[in-house]
């Protein structure tokens, strides 16, 4: 379990070729029945990111980012359902599975894992604190079940609760850094979250 930290704010700011470029590949849904992909689906995500940096209701989207709620608020479930939101919290964490190119995108997402907590399964929610995703988080950390003492098999009652990395969170991210974590981050990085069985 990597040390909690916050990450820095900063101003919503539509998203950079760059920053697409980078950041597209990830959305690609993971199993074979994503539902209906948004029809501009860079317009749907700078729309999202908006939402969740500036905590606006869902019904200030139409006027300001010219995206229908029900069409944002559809795609944000169907990536916390099939395990993108986990890929992208992975992506821009302090974890070896880290991709550089959405550095820039750290505090859009973790404010977007935030906004959609009530969507997520539990385990995604664990998995944020296991990576230290202070901003990721919308209770206080202390009130998500303690990680298991390392080598000690969980209670039975926990062992739906214990932190992991959702197999599907895995699929399509690159390999893992030469040397692991950048120093300032190795400490404890290396090592992926206990598995566990997961709904």
């Amino acid at each position: 379990m990597l040390p909690l930290h916050p990450t820095p704010s900063h101003p919503w700011s539509p998203l950079t070729d760059a920053e697409w470029h980078a950041l597209e590949p990830y959305l690609r849904p993971t199993n074979k029945r994503p539902g209906r992909p948004p029809r501009d689906r860079r317009a749907t995500w700078d729309a999202i990111f908006w939402l969740a940096v500036t905590n606006a209701p869902w019904t200030a989207l139409q006027a300001n980012r010219g995206v229908t709620a029900g069409n944002a608020f559809s795609a944000l479930t169907i990536t916390a359902r099939t395990g993108v939101l986990s890929r992208l919290l992975l992506a821009v964490s302090r974890h070896p599975f880290a991709d550089p190119a959405l550095a820039a995108l750290e505090y859009r997402i973790a404010k977007t894992v935030r906004r959609a907590a009530r969507i997520l399964p539990p385990e995604d929610l664990l998995l944020a604190r296991a990576l230290g995703m202070a901003t990721a988080l919308p209770v206080d950390p202390a009130a998500l079940p303690p990680p298991p003492v390392p080598g000690a098999p969980p209670p039975p009652d926990r062992a739906r609760l214990v932190p992991r990395i959702p197999p599907q969170a895995l699929r399509g991210l690159p390999q893992p850094r030469a040397g692991g974590a950048p120093a300032a981050h190795r400490a404890g990085a290396g090592t992926a979250p206990p598995p566990a069985g997961g709904p």
